[in-house]
């Protein structure tokens, strides 16, 4: 999977470097590096819709530092292939939940 992260003038002043950042982040955080190259690109000609990139050629807008992990995880992964990791991350929370609950419960 290869995601281009425009660098274009536009995107650059509404924080493309601070969205790179943080997807290099995301994608270690789920131990995708080995599965998702991670490119800058000029203008994507999408100026007038935030920071841009593409996955694979799909297009994807308005992208911030605030929401790059929902996107990644509701658009980018889960279309490529990331169905069971998605599974796991949701069992996961909903575990700690239960835990944190008990944890909660138990308390004087």
């Amino acid at each position: 999977m290869t995601i281009k992260v425009c660098v274009g003038s536009s995107c650059h002043l509404k924080g493309s470097y601070d969205v790179i950042e943080k997807l290099k982040e995301v994608i270690d955080r789920y131990g995708v590096a080995d599965k998702v190259e991670l490119m800058a690109s000029f203008c994507l000609g999408n100026c007038q819709n935030g920071v841009s990139a593409t996955c694979d050629g799909e297009l994807l807008s308005n992208l911030r530092p605030e929401n790059v992990e929902e996107v990644f995880l509701r658009d980018v992964f889960p279309k490529r292939g990331g169905e069971k990791l998605w599974d796991s991350i949701s069992n996961l929370s909903r575990a700690a939940a239960k835990t944190a609950t008990a944890v909660c419960a138990s308390a004087p």
